[in-house]
């Protein structure tokens, strides 16, 4: 189904006359299900034009561009199952790439980041010095948003966690790795560590360098060769075999599928890392059951360190959600906080009272 963008229609042609400003709250709120045509018009008036001599950019006429952002966001990660009513597969199917591929150009154009201004981002990653490190520089491939591949993208969540890893690695990880507890444990001791919903591969890739370990970094298999090429980039995951620091596939909702799984407990991961992992109310139970199959469970010494942006009510419902399920499934939670996270839509000088804070939880089995 061609997505060309254009349409017609009185409310269209209302607001390109009128110019009035975009709130999120006006947009199609996705618990009610919108239809493929509304979505459709909704996502082509959202569409940022170029700015030019003789015409105004859109986001003057965005009061609310960070509710935007994060409006496209949740669309990106919704199934749109409702689509499938009422047409068959085929163009159920049709009408969901549609909606997921201009909702991902419209993100996209408010990052800087659209696939004909820059087909490729190349970007550097700065982690601070630290009494147990020098000043670490991650250097990532970004490629274009495109679909509904979010794991194309560094959301500002992981660069938050991967500069705070120092020190929680120092207060709550010192257990596991030697680097932080000098004189308590064999200098050679490897801890094996597992990231879940990688990315472009941040926090994996920073753990690997910081704590000096073998990290297995998964997602799904279109994010996985960029993941794999970052990877390399920062001098990791040299060799072709199964150890050492290296990307692979793991899909969620197929878990167990993957050269990762093993039903040997003694083959399973001591620390897992998740960061930003929810785009569907799908997600946490996906993630809550995936946990389990993969953490080894070491008399309760092992750690799961979870960091969930809270950009809206949707999200904080998911957090909350993860949370009830952890504890259902006989983990403790050890410890939690909050950090204010910046994504690239928004502006560092933000007044404080409209920032996005993360939620951070490091968690334990219960044995």
């Amino acid at each position: 189904m061609p997505s060309n963008e254009s349409l017609d229609g009185a409310t269209v042609r209302g607001f390109e006359s009128s110019h009035k400003p975009i709130h999120s709250l006006d947009l199609p709120q996705l618990h009610r299900e919108p239809s493929f045509s509304e979505l459709f018009q909704t996502l082509s008036l959202l569409r940022l034009q170029p700015p030019s001599w003789d015409t105004a950019s859109r986001p003057s006429t965005e009061d609310d561009a960070q509710g935007i952002s994060r409006y496209l966001t949740r669309l990106i990660g919704s199934d749109l199952h409702w689509f499938s009513t009422g047409v068959n597969e085929e163009e159920a199917e049709e009408r969901i790439e549609t909606i997921h591929e201009l909702a991902s150009k419209r993100l996209a154009e408010r990052c800087g980041r659209s696939a004909t201004a820059m087909p490729q981002m190349i970007r550097t990653w700065t982690i601070p010095a630290s009494e147990f490190s020098n000043e670490l520089n991650v250097e990532l491939c970004e490629p274009p948003l495109t679909g509904d591949s979010l794991g194309l993208k560094t959301w500002g969540t992981s660069f938050v966690m991967a500069r705070k890893l120092q020190e929680l690695s120092k207060q709550y990880l010192s257990h596991l790795l030697c680097k932080y507890a000098p004189g308590s444990h064999d200098a050679n001791t490897k801890v094996k560590v597992l990231e879940l919903g990688a990315g472009t591969g941040l926090l994996g890739i920073t753990a690997a360098l910081l704590w000096e370990q073998d990290v297995v970094l998964t997602d799904l298999p279109d994010i996985v060769p960029n993941l794999q090429a970052n990877v390399k980039k920062n001098g990791l995951g040299q060799n072709t075999s199964s150890t050492g620091t290296r990307a692979s596939i793991l899909d969620w909702t197929n878990a167990e599928n993957s050269d990762v799984f093993s039903p040997n407990p003694e083959d399973k991961f001591e620390i897992i890392l998740v960061s930003d992992p929810f785009y569907d109310t799908q997600h946490p139970g996906l993630l809550a059951g995936v946990i389990p199959k993969y953490l080894k469970e070491l008399d309760g010494r092992s750690r799961v360190i979870v960091s969930v942006p809270l950009r809206d009510a949707a999200t904080r419902a998911m957090k909350d959600d993860f949370e009830s399920l952890m504890k259902k499934s006989n983990y403790e939670l050890l410890v939690h906080g909050r950090e204010r996270c910046i994504d690239d839509w928004e502006e560092s000088a933000q007044d404080e009272n409209d920032s996005v804070y993360c939620w951070w939880s490091i968690w334990k089995p219960i044995p």
